[in-house]
């Protein structure tokens, strides 16, 4: 008597759908790998514009906080940081309370302080950021009355 065998039904993978899933594996690694250098370059861009802001606000209130009579252009350009250039400029007008054509004006009793700051980039373009802030000689004489300076 020949024995017949009854054919089980196994479960798993064929190898074409083994196949068919590394290829869309391969697929989205590809696509990840293509796009993890730009992702580096802005992680690296973002950090250098966020040191330049850090650098910008440290020095602004370093300024605020002194007194008027001493805010003078005794910053020129340093570099705080490697890598950034920094400038700090004082405009307290002339005797005409103006500074020249084409600037806002500055009246008297104010100084206009701006704060440059400029970095390279990573495909060596130069980069600023400035922010421009008036100090008036007042409101420094009413905190110096206020907290005894």
């Amino acid at each position: 008597m020949m024995m017949m065998t009854k054919l089980q039904k196994e479960s798993g993978f064929t190898l074409l759908e083994v196949l068919i899933a590394l290829i869309l594996v391969s697929i989205g690694l590809i696509a990840l790998a293509a796009i993890y250098p730009s992702t580096v370059s802005n992680v690296r861009e973002t950090a250098r514009k966020t040191t330049a802001v850090d650098l910008i606000e440290t020095y602004h209130e370093i300024v605020r906080n002194m007194k008027y009579k001493d805010i003078t252009d005794t910053f020129q350009e340093f570099e705080p940081e490697p890598g950034y250039i920094m400038n700090i400029d004082v405009d307290d007008g002339d005797d005409t309370g103006t500074i020249e054509a084409g600037d806002p004006p500055v009246m008297l009793g104010l100084k206009r302080v701006t704060i440059t700051v400029e970095w390279k980039m990573q495909n060596n373009d130069q980069t600023s950021l400035e922010v421009m802030t008036l100090i008036s000689k007042k409101q420094v004489n009413q905190l110096d009355r206020m907290f005894g300076s």
